[in-house]
């Protein structure tokens, strides 16, 4: 089958919109490509541990952010191109009303697309290359020379959300860390490429349970579980997190429950999210703007948290709500 690439020419402050408005329209495999994100590496690389970065892994964008997507080249793919394509004119009418505030700059939000064939999907190797994701663990693909101090990861995202660069990813793992998981037991809800839950298993997890629905981001979690040796700590189980409660699941309990979740999804299943930690456990919650903190914040207090910390990275936050 042939594929048609979009590329969404934006701003920063537009990523996000034009991210929700792409996912609206079934598009999760999205690639980001924003000269912001390069300075902001830069500014932090000592921190991070870099001192250079390859100058052909920086894409040339001319100042603005580019957000790239696949649709097949086939009625299907040409209906959902043509739905977007309407759906960020909105957009474009919507940010010069001044509905996102009088200051909103969301660019041009020109979408350009040209037709590929079916070895697109293995062009993102290219630019997939080592890095440390946290003080404590490198990611490495399986097509490198693994190098580094700690503990490395080796990750082949494949079409799973998961690359471990993300900030809800990096945040997840950075509470993971603060934990002391020997002996515990962790519940991944929606593991993706699994690096989550293989994290948790280096860090000592006696069990981990990866719930996933989408059944190439199971493949790909399976496979990345077995190459980093940790088969036999991590259960993996096709399913979202209702279909495991109500039915193998039962009244399981979990010392630490990691949800890296859109937010109305964690919101609506929070009751169930609580409902798996045990007595003395924690909460790591992510894949949430900074707009929504107060909200759910609220629904934690409601749900009997005792304690709720919160860590940000740009726009983005991860909440830790402990339960006596």
């Amino acid at each position: 089958m042939n594929y048609q690439e979009s590329r969404v020419y934006t701003t920063t402050a537009g990523v996000e919109a034009v991210y929700a408005c792409l996912m609206r329209h079934g598009i999760d495999s999205v690639a980001v490509a924003d000269a912001a994100d390069v300075t902001s590496i830069m500014d932090e690389k000592d921190k991070l541990g870099w001192d250079y970065i390859e100058p052909s892994l920086v894409e040339d964008t001319g100042g603005e952010a580019v957000l790239s997507f696949y649709t097949p080249d086939e009625p299907s793919g040409w209906s959902v191109l043509s739905e977007i394509k309407l759906d960020l004119l909105k957009l474009k009418g919507d940010e010069q009303y001044g509905i996102f505030g009088a200051n909103a700059d969301f660019g041009r939000l020109y979408v350009e697309t040209q037709l590929l064939d079916d070895s697109w999907k293995d062009k993102w190797k290219e630019r997939f290359r080592p890095f440390a994701m946290t003080g404590h663990f490198t990611v490495c693909p399986p097509w490198e020379v693994c190098q580094g101090d700690g503990e490395t990861i080796i990750l082949d995202p494949g079409m799973a959300f998961g690359l471990g660069s993300h900030e809800t990813t990096v945040m997840c793992a950075e509470a993971l860390e603060t934990i002391e998981l020997k002996g515990c037991k962790v519940l991944d809800v929606g593991t993706g490429s699994g690096i989550l839950a293989i994290a948790a298993a280096k860090l000592g997890a006696e069990r981990v349970l990866a719930l996933e629905v989408d059944i190439d981001a199971f493949k790909v979690a399976e496979s990345n579980i077995a190459v980093n040796s940790v088969s036999d700590r991590i259960e993996l189980v096709r399913g979202d997190i209702l279909y495991w409660r109500h039915g193998p699941g039962g009244g399981q309990l979990f010392d630490v429950v990691v949800g890296n979740l859109a937010g109305p999804l964690i919101h609506a299943a929070l009751p169930v999210l609580k409902a798996c930690v045990a007595s003395g456990g924690r909460l790591i919650l992510s894949g949430l703007l900074d707009i929504e903190e107060t909200a759910l914040k609220a629904a934690l207090d409601a749900q009997g948290a005792v304690d709720i910390s919160v860590r940000s990275r740009g726009e983005w936050i991860a909440v830790c709500a402990d339960f006596s």
